[in-house]
């Protein structure tokens, strides 16, 4: 998906965060770690990314914190800012899907409101 929607990924030393460039500047959009990695293999949302860095970031992190939480995959990370959904199980498509349908939305709205001035 990342690839496809030309997504900037960011690896680091223990996983990797997929953005958004909305005028040279990377927003991210979530983070990924491996199944070694301290909480296990999971997928946390980058909403502190978007209100810091982006127009009406706020009210973009809670319409989508809604999206995410609905799919029933997704709870509050133990920062309480983030969602996050652990990788205990293969994901049925119609969950990845939906996830990935989020997300690319997620990113459209970020790139329409546009950079905090």
């Amino acid at each position: 998906m990342a690839e496809k929607k030309g997504f900037p990924i960011h690896w680091g030393s223990k996983g990797f965060s997929a953005n958004i460039n909305v005028e040279g500047t990377h927003v991210q959009l979530f983070s990924g770690y491996p199944p070694e990695a301290l909480g296990g293999q999971a997928i946390y949302t980058g909403f502190y990314y978007v209100e810091k860095k982006i127009q009406n970031g706020n009210a973009i992190s809670t319409l989508f914190r809604k999206k995410l939480e609905d799919t029933g995959l997704f709870l509050p990370s133990k920062s309480g800012v983030e969602l996050k959904v652990t990788i205990d199980r293969p994901w049925t498509e119609r969950e990845i899907v939906e996830f990935s349908s989020i997300i690319i939305d997620l990113a459209m709205r970020i790139k329409e409101e546009g950079l905090k001035e």
